[in-house]
């Protein structure tokens, strides 16, 4: 009898291992703008043109703005942190309509999904950096917003990494 007990509790602690193995993360929803969220999309565009052409105050409007999204509290440091590399890879630079909006909604993202597993938001930092590069923005400034907007990110995502998960 005992040596039926002691092989079943072997399968099951196997069987057991093997679906927490399977275990991931589970994807998050991303955010769609909703209420006043698509204005607050077009000012984000503008106040990025704005940074992109050094016109006065566009910095202080382009962190009011990322502040405002939604009535989620996000650092403040990091949000000014994040539009002081908006101006430093962006100033000076010809950004046109459709990569402003581009880089806005990627913002957008990452400053509001509250669902986002890690490997998400590591995928919306990667746009991000692309988005900006590709819109003629220095590669190492790009990188620092990149990795600002991951953090911001991973400062409100609900959706933490267990010891379960893979």
């Amino acid at each position: 009898m005992r040596r039926t007990t002691g092989r079943w509790r072997g399968i099951l602690a196997a069987a057991l291992l093997a679906v927490l193995a399977a275990c991931r993360q589970p994807d998050g929803a991303m955010p769609v703008p909703t209420g006043e969220q698509p204005n607050k999309l077009e000012d984000i565009g503008r106040d990025l043109q704005n940074v992109s052409s050094r016109a006065a105050n566009a910095q202080s409007e382009l962190t009011d703005d990322l502040s405002s999204l939604d009535p989620t509290q996000r650092p403040a440091p990091r949000i000014s942190e994040l539009s002081q590399g908006l101006v430093a890879a962006l100033g000076g630079r010809e950004l046109s309509d459709a990569d402003a909006q581009r880089v806005a909604a990627l913002l957008f993202v990452a400053l509001t999904a509250q669902e986002l597993n890690g490997s998400q938001i590591e995928q919306v930092g990667t746009d991000l950096q692309t988005a900006l590069t590709g819109s003629g923005a220095d590669a190492q400034a790009a990188a620092r917003v990149s990795a600002t907007a991951k953090a911001l990110a991973l400062d409100i995502t609900r959706n933490r990494k267990r010891w379960y998960h893979r």
